[in-house]
């Protein structure tokens, strides 16, 4: 698999967006949850295991939108 010029642009606008998205999670999650009466911990807890996945799920995609564009866009 031979790896395109743009590959390395891709994942590095996903690294630099990717804690952005990580931050809107954990501030959605952080706040709804607050209404339903938990402990601070258990909200940053949650809020937390958002963001980390919010921002792996955006910087894969990221990752493969580099893939799918990369061939094309040379």
């Amino acid at each position: 698999m031979e790896v395109y010029p743009d590959f390395g642009l891709f994942l590095m606008i996903g690294l630099l967006f990717a804690p952005f998205g990580g931050l809107a999670a954990f501030l959605i999650i952080y706040e709804e949850y607050s209404h339903h009466g938990f402990s601070r911990s258990r909200l940053i807890r949650e809020g937390l295991a958002a963001a980390f996945t919010a921002a792996s799920v955006l910087i894969v995609v990221a990752l493969v939108a580099g893939f799918f564009i990369g061939p094309w866009g040379t």
